[in-house]
């Protein structure tokens, strides 16, 4: 198959164009104001092509919120993605949260007031799948993974048996090539979920935020995700156990994990709201027993 093109229109999630002999999709959509630029990129990497389908990895704000405008230039367009992500679209109140997000981020980005109008009921998931569903584009089908752990709604997808998709419930990848963990509803998921997807063997991983992983091998990449969501992991357990607050193991975590590389591509509020959110769960699941089946296994 194709490689797939990267037509990301700026910061946040990474967007990608998949091209079958019959139908094309796109994983993800990235942010509302980016959603210009982005069209633009799939406008010429189509070549004349419409957009067949959108796979949403997971309800995120900078992931899928420039989908109502696909839905402007494609009528046709069907958006594919997870029960719960279905759900989460249905409430007012998120819908709410994620215009105001899209604003915010606008604003931070030097592109204030450039969110175009675009209307709520545009961001929809039209085709419910399930582990086990496949996408049909022709000569290559698109396998869907149910990856939770990053939010409960995320799905990898695995697209001719070629590249995987996985969603940031697996950690994802700066441009420095140091992984990240982002385990926010549940870290015994996200190794749950990451042994999963390293038991598809697919050779090729289009990392979250990052792309096609070149600087390593699938092996190599997977051992970096696990020793990632561990470490951090294992660090808010103990200062967990040493009594400290949610504000104290904010500040350690900080001092112990954040580099030049992250700060430069996450802001200050993204990082604390993110950090909070691993935290609680991590202490969570430490006081009630909670671990993944796969722990202490090797990864395959």
């Amino acid at each position: 198959m194709k490689q797939p093109i990267e037509v990301t229109g700026g910061p946040g999630g990474s967007v990608f164009l998949i091209e079958g002999s019959e139908k094309t999709a796109l994983y993800d959509a990235g942010m509302a104001y980016c959603a210009p630029v982005m069209m633009e990129k799939l406008d010429k990497a189509l070549k004349g092509r419409t957009l067949d389908y959108m796979l949403v990895s997971h309800s995120h704000y900078d992931h899928i919120a420039a989908m109502p405008y696909l839905r402007q230039r494609y009528p046709q367009l069907k958006v594919f993605g997870s029960q719960h992500a279905h759900d989460v679209l249905e409430r007012q109140g998120a819908l709410e949260l994620m215009r105001r997000l899209n604003e915010e981020a606008a604003e931070y980005y030097g592109a204030p007031g450039a969110v175009a109008p675009y209307d709520d009921a545009d961001l929809h998931i039209d085709v419910v799948v399930k582990e086990g569903d496949l996408i049909g584009l022709g000569d290559i089908s698109i396998r869907v993974l149910e990856n939770p752990g990053h939010t409960k709604c995320c799905l990898a997808f695995v697209a001719g048996e070629e590249y995987i998709f996985p969603s940031e419930t697996t950690c994802y990848k700066s441009r420095s090539g140091k992984v990240y963990p982002a385990f926010l509803s549940g870290c015994a998921d996200s190794l749950t979920s990451l042994y999963h997807c390293s038991k598809q063997h697919i050779p090729k991983i289009m990392a979250p935020h990052y792309g096609l992983v070149t600087d390593s091998t699938s092996g190599q990449y997977w051992q970096a995700c696990l020793k990632s969501i561990l470490e951090s992991r294992d660090f808010i357990v103990e200062w967990g156990e040493m009594g400290k607050s949610e504000d104290e193991i904010l500040n350690a975590y900080e001092v112990r994990f954040r580099d030049d590389e992250i700060r430069a591509e996450q802001p200050n509020h993204a990082f604390d709201i993110n950090t909070r959110a691993m935290i609680r769960t991590v202490l969570h699941e430490h006081a009630r027993g909670i671990s993944s089946p796969m722990e202490g296994h090797p990864l395959p």
